[in-house]
């Protein structure tokens, strides 16, 4: 799990929206789930989900039917009906898989979007800001979701925050955390006790990698 980290108007949520092709790159090249994003933008949306900062859901309908209607899922009837479930039981909303939006409280809609997101079961996904907003108490929910699908289900995930307890909280654990900000020094990768970790240091342009097929090939522009 990576997390990108930086205040108000540094340039999170853009860096995310050219990564999953909503706006062109200026410059530099990058590539998700192994695919180019100046080159490949159909293969990219294919390989990835995405949560947005602003609540996305639509409140008159269910979370089921927001399930239902907001993506194309490659199974019959019955078995997309499962996937729904599946979704619903893993984020802890099956209860109320059937009550309308607008009556679940601001983590639950999140939980929400992020079952929507990983409907189709995508290699990568990216959550911009999850947290923003929530109490302490929905954001830990939150928070316990997001390591028990990246656990669970080994997606490669892309974290921005401006809280650093969030970043310490998920990134750390999960290996590697990736920094960011308005600043132009930026972070140095360095290894410590075989774990990725994020150290301040002099002004580099780092490039971070995994495994292909499952991976975010990352490089910093200044």
């Amino acid at each position: 799990m990576f997390g990108l980290l930086g205040p108000n108007g540094a340039g999170k949520t853009t860096t995310i929206k050219m990564l999953i092709t909503l706006l062109p790159a200026t410059s530099g090249s990058a590539t998700v789930a192994g695919h180019d994003i100046a080159h490949e933008a159909r293969a990219v949306r294919r390989s990835i989900g995405y949560v947005p900062q602003l609540l996305s859901s639509d409140g008159a309908l269910s979370a089921r039917e927001n399930l239902d209607i907001s993506g194309p899922v490659p199974h019959s009837r019955p078995e997309r009906r499962e996937r729904i479930d599946e979704a619903l039981r893993f984020m802890g909303l099956m209860d109320v898989g059937d009550n309308l939006v607008r009556t679940y409280s601001g983590g639950m809609v999140r939980r929400l979007e992020i079952a929507q997101a990983m409907l189709h079961a995508p290699p990568v996904l990216f959550l911009d800001e999850p947290t923003v907003g929530l109490d302490p108490t929905a954001r830990r929910a939150v928070w316990e979701h997001v390591r028990k699908l990246r656990e669970l289900e080994g997606t490669t995930i892309l974290l921005t925050t401006h809280y650093m307890d969030e970043a310490a909280e998920l990134c750390e654990r999960s290996g590697s955390c990736i920094s960011a900000g308005s600043s132009r020094w930026y972070p140095r990768l360095a290894r410590r006790r075989g774990r990725p970790r994020c150290q301040p240091g002099r002004r580099v342009h780092p490039l971070h990698r995994q495994r292909p097929g499952r991976c975010i090939s990352w490089r910093y522009l200044s």
